[in-house]
Protein backbone atom coordinates (compact mmCIF):
# COMPACT_ATOMS: atom_id res chain seq x y z
CA UNK A 1 0.00 0.00 0.00
CA UNK A 2 1.45 3.27 -0.76
CA UNK A 3 1.65 6.04 1.65
CA UNK A 4 -0.44 9.54 0.71
CA UNK A 5 1.24 12.32 -0.32
CA UNK A 6 3.16 14.50 1.87
CA UNK A 7 0.95 17.66 0.75
CA UNK A 8 -2.28 15.32 1.67
CA UNK A 9 -0.97 14.53 4.83
CA UNK A 10 0.19 18.02 5.51
CA UNK A 11 -3.24 19.10 4.71
CA UNK A 12 -5.18 16.94 6.75
CA UNK A 13 -3.07 18.08 10.10
CA UNK A 14 -3.42 21.39 8.99
CA UNK A 15 -7.65 20.79 8.89
CA UNK A 16 -7.00 19.63 12.17
CA UNK A 17 -5.44 23.10 13.42
CA UNK A 18 -7.95 24.97 11.24
CA UNK A 19 -10.52 23.09 13.12
CA UNK A 20 -9.48 23.61 16.36
CA UNK A 21 -9.07 27.29 16.13
CA UNK A 22 -12.79 27.24 14.31
CA UNK A 23 -14.02 25.04 17.37
CA UNK A 24 -12.54 27.37 20.15
CA UNK A 25 -13.90 30.51 17.99
CA UNK A 26 -17.65 28.94 17.86
CA UNK A 27 -17.23 27.77 21.59
CA UNK A 28 -16.40 31.89 22.49
CA UNK A 29 -19.47 33.08 20.19
CA UNK A 30 -21.82 30.48 20.43
CA UNK A 31 -20.92 29.96 24.46
CA UNK A 32 -24.62 28.79 25.64
CA UNK A 33 -25.18 26.04 22.34
CA UNK A 34 -23.78 23.09 21.54
CA UNK A 35 -21.67 22.18 18.02
CA UNK A 36 -23.27 21.68 14.90
CA UNK A 37 -21.97 18.18 15.34
CA UNK A 38 -23.32 17.68 18.73
CA UNK A 39 -26.68 18.53 17.27
CA UNK A 40 -25.81 16.72 14.12
CA UNK A 41 -25.24 13.59 16.20
CA UNK A 42 -28.47 14.67 18.62
CA UNK A 43 -30.48 14.29 15.36
CA UNK A 44 -28.72 11.12 14.60
CA UNK A 45 -30.12 9.29 17.84
CA UNK A 46 -32.97 11.25 17.60
CA UNK A 47 -32.69 12.62 21.57
CA UNK A 48 -33.12 16.29 22.75
CA UNK A 49 -30.76 15.30 25.22
CA UNK A 50 -27.43 16.65 24.97
CA UNK A 51 -24.69 14.23 26.19
CA UNK A 52 -22.62 14.16 23.14
CA UNK A 53 -20.74 17.12 24.18
CA UNK A 54 -16.72 15.12 23.61
CA UNK A 55 -18.48 12.99 20.47
CA UNK A 56 -19.79 16.54 19.13
CA UNK A 57 -16.10 17.84 19.32
CA UNK A 58 -14.04 14.62 18.26
CA UNK A 59 -16.59 14.90 14.59
CA UNK A 60 -15.97 18.59 14.21
CA UNK A 61 -12.46 18.69 14.68
CA UNK A 62 -12.10 14.89 12.55
CA UNK A 63 -14.16 16.52 9.78
CA UNK A 64 -11.94 19.59 9.47
CA UNK A 65 -8.73 17.69 9.30
CA UNK A 66 -10.38 15.02 6.72
CA UNK A 67 -11.77 17.94 4.67
CA UNK A 68 -8.39 19.46 5.05
CA UNK A 69 -7.24 16.21 3.25
CA UNK A 70 -9.18 16.68 0.54
CA UNK A 71 -7.92 20.40 -0.59
CA UNK A 72 -4.88 19.65 -2.17
CA UNK A 73 -7.37 17.14 -4.28
CA UNK A 74 -9.86 19.88 -5.10
CA UNK A 75 -7.25 22.53 -6.34
CA UNK A 76 -4.86 19.99 -8.13
CA UNK A 77 -6.32 17.12 -8.89
CA UNK A 78 -10.07 17.95 -9.74
CA UNK A 79 -9.29 21.86 -11.06
CA UNK A 80 -5.92 21.21 -12.51
CA UNK A 81 -4.19 24.28 -11.02
CA UNK A 82 -0.49 23.83 -10.50
CA UNK A 83 1.37 22.47 -8.12
CA UNK A 84 1.76 26.17 -6.51
CA UNK A 85 -1.59 26.96 -6.06
CA UNK A 86 -1.67 24.22 -3.21
CA UNK A 87 2.21 24.89 -1.67
CA UNK A 88 3.31 28.73 -1.81
CA UNK A 89 2.00 30.75 0.51
CA UNK A 90 0.18 33.76 -0.98
CA UNK A 91 -1.20 31.45 -3.85
CA UNK A 92 -2.87 29.37 -0.71
CA UNK A 93 -4.33 32.00 0.98
CA UNK A 94 -6.45 32.60 -2.33
CA UNK A 95 -7.44 28.62 -2.62
CA UNK A 96 -8.22 28.84 0.90
CA UNK A 97 -10.26 31.26 0.99
CA UNK A 98 -12.40 29.84 -2.16
CA UNK A 99 -12.24 26.34 -0.21
CA UNK A 100 -14.23 27.92 2.51
CA UNK A 101 -16.49 29.07 0.81
CA UNK A 102 -16.77 25.95 -0.96
CA UNK A 103 -17.59 24.23 2.46
CA UNK A 104 -20.87 25.93 2.69
CA UNK A 105 -21.69 23.50 0.40
CA UNK A 106 -22.15 20.36 2.54
CA UNK A 107 -22.88 22.86 5.62
CA UNK A 108 -26.24 23.92 3.81
CA UNK A 109 -26.79 20.71 2.52
CA UNK A 110 -27.20 18.84 6.02
CA UNK A 111 -29.02 21.96 7.01
CA UNK A 112 -31.75 21.17 3.94
CA UNK A 113 -31.74 17.58 4.76
CA UNK A 114 -32.58 18.53 8.09
CA UNK A 115 -29.94 17.08 10.32
CA UNK A 116 -28.60 20.45 11.57
CA UNK A 117 -31.04 23.35 12.53
CA UNK A 118 -31.89 25.49 9.69
CA UNK A 119 -30.94 29.15 10.03
CA UNK A 120 -33.03 30.28 7.10
CA UNK A 121 -36.48 28.94 6.68
CA UNK A 122 -36.41 28.68 2.46
CA UNK A 123 -38.50 31.51 0.44
CA UNK A 124 -39.60 33.36 3.95
CA UNK A 125 -35.94 34.59 4.81
CA UNK A 126 -34.70 34.62 8.70
CA UNK A 127 -36.71 34.07 11.45
CA UNK A 128 -35.17 36.46 13.78
CA UNK A 129 -31.94 39.14 13.64
CA UNK A 130 -30.56 36.43 15.85
CA UNK A 131 -31.04 33.61 13.15
CA UNK A 132 -29.51 35.94 10.37
CA UNK A 133 -26.16 37.01 12.58
CA UNK A 134 -25.45 33.26 13.50
CA UNK A 135 -26.00 32.33 10.08
CA UNK A 136 -23.45 35.27 9.09
CA UNK A 137 -21.14 33.75 11.91
CA UNK A 138 -21.23 30.21 10.37
CA UNK A 139 -20.61 31.99 6.98
CA UNK A 140 -17.40 33.77 8.93
CA UNK A 141 -16.21 30.63 10.52
CA UNK A 142 -16.07 28.80 7.04
CA UNK A 143 -13.64 31.35 5.91
CA UNK A 144 -11.73 31.57 8.87
CA UNK A 145 -11.55 27.82 8.38
CA UNK A 146 -10.50 28.33 4.90
CA UNK A 147 -8.02 31.26 5.24
CA UNK A 148 -5.92 29.03 8.28
CA UNK A 149 -6.22 26.12 6.12
CA UNK A 150 -4.43 28.17 3.04
CA UNK A 151 -1.98 29.53 5.18
CA UNK A 152 -1.29 26.31 7.30
CA UNK A 153 -0.77 24.70 3.96
CA UNK A 154 1.28 27.54 2.66
CA UNK A 155 4.04 26.82 5.10
CA UNK A 156 4.28 23.30 4.01
CA UNK A 157 8.26 22.63 2.95
CA UNK A 158 9.24 25.09 5.78
CA UNK A 159 6.82 23.66 8.68
CA UNK A 160 4.96 20.17 7.68
CA UNK A 161 7.75 18.57 5.69
CA UNK A 162 10.86 18.79 8.13
CA UNK A 163 8.18 16.75 10.61
CA UNK A 164 7.06 14.26 8.16
CA UNK A 165 10.12 13.83 7.06
CA UNK A 166 9.46 14.30 3.58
Amino acid sequence: MAWLHPITISAGLSGLIAASVTLLLYSRVFSSEPLPSTRFLMRLRDTDQPPYEVGGTIVYVAYGGLVGAVYPWTFRGLLGLAGSWITILPNTLLTGLVFGGLLLGPWAGLRAFGLLEPPLSPGTGFDTEQDERKYLTMVGFHVVYGLGLGVLVGLSETLWYPFLGA
